[in-house]
């Protein structure tokens, strides 16, 4: 009864702070929330929930978080520690707070902003100009423009003799992350009806948008497009205005459906390797782990017949019953559709375990020293916690043209140099930053290699994988393959044979072994 009483009084509070700072309901004092609603509690602590409530709140309307961002803030500030975080029945109220009054808290602010009494005059287009209207493919880039008519407050023409100084001033203006960025673009001025306005004019300075060739980098450039925020706003307000003709060359509705252009648009598509592998369970010593500390899951997609694999989704029903460590996908296990997986995982993450600290993704051909990792992330510092993705990281690497090569993607694919990325081996993440990898996912188009891809969404936050000494993708030297002592300072080798890696397990445990 009292967990229920104390969720009913911080509902309570969060909707008298609203009534308060957005809703402007001056009958709303700190004092009337106090006594009503926690009458019990001293005022030092009241005035730091408060504070606290008030604070998180202006956060999430500041931001006009969506339900995704949402989750992801919260699952942060629960795990801050000292009293600058919430608990989860905290964040709990939070959410119910945000979906109840989000519409409404929104309007309210959008009603409280004003232009200053010093304006006169204002206008604005926005100009998505087409290569079929100017002839000019290069000049396909969408045009934002406003013009301010200026003056001082007060300044009216009597009896049209009086001189009156009034200003004009053209900027492109752009919403980045909430935040309107205007550039100034031009500036006139009259200082009497006699006058002829005085125009100084400058030269466009942004990079004109060409359409690149290459089936990814063009699709890269439509979701950049789709998810330009300044364009949403003017798209969704205007049915009229024109699209440039690339902009209508997309996929089918269905995502499930054949895309024609793969095979009109990629010469090179036949070439494309394709690769499967079966699934093989090794548990790695990792059951001398506490329980409750981590979570295996076995990642997998699915067979064709084309594959020419023995069927062993009844064997797969069992292990699923005996273990509970499965996740499949109804996709086809190759190579190049371990991004799908990547990218479904994340999902799966984001939906039923978003509270999880790390996640340690690796192939199941890799060795993991999974006690090194845990003294690692227990002596974390909580700063360094929140962007953490380390690794192998490749960095300047480019395409593979090389047909024979199994990670070959020909130029009618993609172009450009790769971004800093983590190989795919196995590389460790923080569970706030799954949260945000998959929310960017949908605005990078996938790639047909997952560690790339990985590269790509981290570079659409602004964040670069770390490198880290420990993770050894490509393997380690020869003479030190069977050194036990090698693998007491590693955390991932990539590739270890399960023989190979039962061999190595008790090389790690063996409590005699002097590696000084």
């Amino acid at each position: 009864m009292a967990d229920v009483e104390a969720t009913k009084s911080l509902s309570g509070l969060l909707n008298g702070i609203a009534q308060k700072v957005y809703y402007n309901n001056s009958e709303i004092t700190e004092e009337l929330l106090k006594n009503e609603l926690y009458p019990d509690l001293p005022q030092e602590e009241f005035k730091a929930l408060h504070e606290k409530m008030k604070g998180l709140v202006k956060s999430i309307a500041t931001a006009d978080m969506d339900h995704a961002q949402l989750e992801a803030f919260l699952t942060a500030q629960t795990r801050r520690q000292g009293g600058g975080g919430v608990n989860a029945e905290q964040a709990a109220a939070l959410s119910r707070f945000w979906k109840s009054q989000r519409v409404r808290v929104r309007e309210s602010l959008l009603s409280q902003s004003r232009w200053e009494p010093s304006l006169r005059g204002v206008s604005w287009r926005v100009d998505l100009q087409t290569a079929a209207s100017r002839g000019d493919a290069a000049q396909s880039g969408p045009v934002a423009l406003m013009e301010l008519e200026l003056g001082r407050a007060g300044q009216m023409r009597r009896g049209g003799n009086m001189p009156v100084s009034r200003r004009k001033v053209s900027v492109l203006c752009v919403m980045v992350l909430n935040v309107l960025i205007c550039v100034l673009m031009g500036v006139s001025w009259r200082h009497n009806k006699n006058d002829r306005p005085k125009v100084r004019k400058i030269e466009r300075f942004w990079r004109p948008e060409v359409v690149n060739k290459a089936f990814w980098n063009k699709e890269q450039q439509l979701l950049d497009f789709i998810y330009n925020p300044n364009v949403n706003f003017v798209l969704s307000r205007d049915s009229l205005i024109e699209l440039p003709d690339w902009l209508n060359d997309t996929g089918p509705p269905n995502p499930c459906e054949p895309d024609y252009r793969v095979f009109t648009q990629i010469s090179d598509y036949n070439s494309l390797p394709q690769h499967g592998k079966p699934f093989v369970r090794l548990g790695d010593g990792q059951a001398s782990l506490p329980i409750g500390l981590w979570l295996m899951l076995f990642l997998l997609g699915n067979t064709s017949p084309v594959d020419h694999f023995p069927n062993l989704l009844e064997m797969l029903g069992h292990e699923a019953k005996i273990h509970k460590d499965l996740l499949q996908w109804d996709y086809r296990e190759t190579f190049f559709n371990l991004t799908l997986k990547e990218v479904l995982f994340l999902e799966w993450f984001n939906q039923h375990c978003p509270h999880a600290q790390y996640i340690l993704k690796g192939d199941d051909d890799v060795f993991v020293n999974t006690l090194l990792i845990i003294d690692l992330l227990e002596g974390l510092p909580e700063n360094e916690a929140k962007d953490l993705f380390i690794g192998d990281v490749i960095s300047n690497a480019d395409p593979q043209r090389d047909r024979k090569l199994k990670y070959y993607i020909p130029e009618s694919v993609f172009e450009g140099t790769y971004p800093p990325y983590a190989g795919g081996g196995g590389y460790l993440y923080s569970g706030e930053l799954a949260l945000r990898l998959y929310n960017v996912s949908r605005q990078v188009v996938l790639y047909p290699i997952d560690d790339v891809f990985t590269g790509m969404c981290l570079r659409k936050l602004g964040l670069v994988p770390e490198k880290h000494s420990g993770f050894r993708t490509f393997g380690i030297d020869e003479k030190y393959r069977h050194n036990p002592c090698i693998y007491r300072s590693l955390m991932l080798v990539h590739s270890r044979t399960p023989e190979e890696m039962l061999t190595i397990w008790p090389w790690i445990m063996h409590p005699e072994l002097d590696c000084q």
